[in-house]
């Protein structure tokens, strides 16, 4: 996912796509594959295959096609903390349909830049450097900061990253109140959301709270895709 993430991006920035748009574009990209793999395929071994297409006019902005070949799973009823890839992808796109009729799921969107604002980079977006490898997410305790614990969140707040810190998280919320500092280019998914949402359920139920702090960008962005502005200190 972060490999498919950084080449999405580098696209965006082939075709000059404005910083902020080309943001939402991976976004939106990343969870339709995430609901893919984590859904479609959930069942299968060996897993199967994710297929990207991505087009570009001026005219009509972006047009992207998700598909796999998976098995569908409807939403339930209650999806107690997930359910927010959709809601980012419908907060995002200008369309977006999912067919599943043809032995698998097909995601479809358009992304149209709103007039407002500049569709295009004004100066070329740097390349992007290729990554040794996905690191590990990792949380660093940091102490204590006023009546909270200060934790900072290192790597991707995604799919494996949101797993691999769970059940630390889950357990320092209820040991007390707690401070999450998301520094640095932190990606954010909406499985790190969904996480994020049932710690801080989770602080509640023992009295505490947990807060989350970010600097403006993609990561505050997303928080705030997934409704989750009162987290934010």
């Amino acid at each position: 996912m972060p490999a498919m993430r950084r080449r999405v991006r580098r696209w965006a920035g082939h075709v000059g796509l404005a910083e902020d748009l080309g943001d939402d574009l991976v976004r939106a990209i990343d969870e339709a594959a995430a609901n893919s793999v984590e859904h479609g395929y959930a069942e299968f071994d060996p897993p199967g295959e994710v297929h990207l297409r991505l087009g570009y006019t001026p005219h009509d902005g972006v047009r992207a096609r998700v598909a796999d070949t998976g098995r569908w799973r409807p939403p339930p009823p209650d999806p107690g903390y997930r359910g927010r890839g959709l809601q980012m992808i419908r907060a995002i796109a200008t369309t977006a349909e999912i067919d599943t009729a043809g032995g698998g799921t097909v995601v479809r969107m358009q992304i149209t830049p709103d007039p407002r604002t500049p569709a295009v980079a004004q100066h070329p977006a740097p390349p992007v450097r290729p990554s040794p490898g996905r690191r590990r997410t990792e949380l660093h305790d940091d102490g204590r900061s006023g009546d909270a614990r200060r934790l900072t969140l290192a790597g991707d707040l995604d799919l494996a990253g949101a797993a691999e810190i769970r059940d630390r998280l889950l357990e320092l919320v209820t040991a007390g109140p707690v401070l999450l500092v998301l520094d640095g280019p932190t990606y954010v998914a909406s499985n790190g959301a969904a996480l994020l949402a049932e710690a801080a359920d989770r602080a509640g139920a023992r009295g505490h709270r947990l807060r989350v702090e970010v600097p403006p960008g993609p990561a505050r962005h997303a928080l705030e895709l997934s409704g989750l502005l009162t987290l934010l200190g």
